[in-house]
């Protein structure tokens, strides 16, 4: 794939997640009064912060995916597999830790603990995400990559 066709595909990728993002924002703010708006923007923010790992090992992925890709489809395979036992025992301990942190953030935040549980299974799920978004840029499958990112926003 040449280089113009692929930022052309990343770029839209990219630019229907913002307008999802925006379009949901403007939505949530007709809907929500002013407090259940905090609390989603609130919750929005600590998926922010819990998603620097995801990000992380998004690039990682990219890079390696990238120097196995010369060698061999088998190879990232068994590194992808390798990787995912890893990433999922990962994101089981942030999980954990989330939980045991969660009364302190609902009191912290002033928002109802069982929107803290919902939201605590997002974090195993965000790191697995990244994982496989990142496979997909190190292979340079940048239409799957953006499909799945605006799967992704639109659920």
């Amino acid at each position: 794939m040449n280089f113009f066709k692929s930022s052309a595909i990343i770029f839209s990728g990219t630019f229907i997640v913002n307008l999802i993002n925006y379009i949901f924002t403007l939505i949530m703010g007709r809907m929500l009064d002013v407090v259940a708006f905090g609390e989603m923007t609130a919750m929005f923010s600590l998926l922010l912060i819990v998603s620097v790992p995801s990000a992380a090992i998004a690039m990682m992925m990219t890079r390696e995916a990238a120097v196995y890709s010369i060698n061999s489809h088998n190879s990232i395979y068994a590194l992808f597999n390798f990787l995912k036992r890893h990433v999922l025992i990962a994101g089981i301990g942030f999980w954990i830790i989330f939980i045991i942190l969660t009364p302190l953030l609902s009191n912290l935040l002033h928002i109802h603990y069982s929107l803290f549980l919902i939201f605590s299974f997002l974090i195993p799920l965000s790191l697995m995400t990244g994982m496989q978004i990142g496979t997909l840029n190190g292979l340079q499958k940048f239409f799957i990559s953006s499909k799945q990112s605006i799967l992704n926003t639109a659920i």
